[in-house]
């Protein structure tokens, strides 16, 4: 294994359909694991209010959709099993750290890409060759507005207060079954 396609996590509805966003993040990642047969896929995404309300975590959802589409199960690495983008990325620092993989590709909506790669960047630093990538966000244009909006005032939070990482993120390692 040369490296590690991680893949944010968007919304899904009350069956576990994934959204619009969400399909075109597993789309485009999809499209890369294809072009990298060396890279395994890494996964995040848990429960939460505005994203996934159901008793399965929307890794999970993914993981099935990577699964329909071809990808073989070990193709795919333990689950990071978050519920923010803070999260994401730490629990995701310690599967790859685990795995000792320094290659990184990170798939997230063009309008989530700036902060997420500022965090990206506070969680792992500079001993790791990230590459990134933008998944298209053709959503609803006043739903696009919005999550500019929260993307702005979060990078703001950051940048003004600092990186939080949440005590919890190092428990939520989830093993495969």
């Amino acid at each position: 294994m040369e490296g590690v396609i991680i893949v944010l996590g968007s919304q899904n509805d009350a069956r576990g359909r994934l959204s619009t966003m969400g399909l075109s993040r597993v789309s485009k990642a999809l499209e890369v694991f294809h072009k990298q047969p060396n890279y395994k896929l890494l996964l995040t995404g848990h429960f939460g209010w505005n994203f996934n309300r159901t008793k399965t975590p929307h890794s999970e959802y993914m993981k099935r959709y990577f699964i329909k589409h071809g990808v073989p199960a070990k193709g795919i690495l333990p689950a990071a099993t978050s519920t923010n983008t803070i999260e994401d990325l730490v629990i995701a620092k310690k599967i790859i750290d685990k795995h000792k993989l320094k290659n990184i590709i990170l798939i997230t909506s063009s309008f989530h890409m700036p902060r997420a790669r500022l965090i990206t960047q506070k969680v792992f630093g500079s001993k790791y060759k990230i590459h990134f990538i933008k998944a298209s966000d053709d959503i609803n244009p006043v739903y696009r507005a919005i999550h500019l909006v929260h993307e702005s005032l979060r990078i703001a939070q950051i940048r003004t207060c600092g990186l939080k990482i949440p005590a919890k993120s190092s428990k939520r390692v989830k093993e495969p079954a």
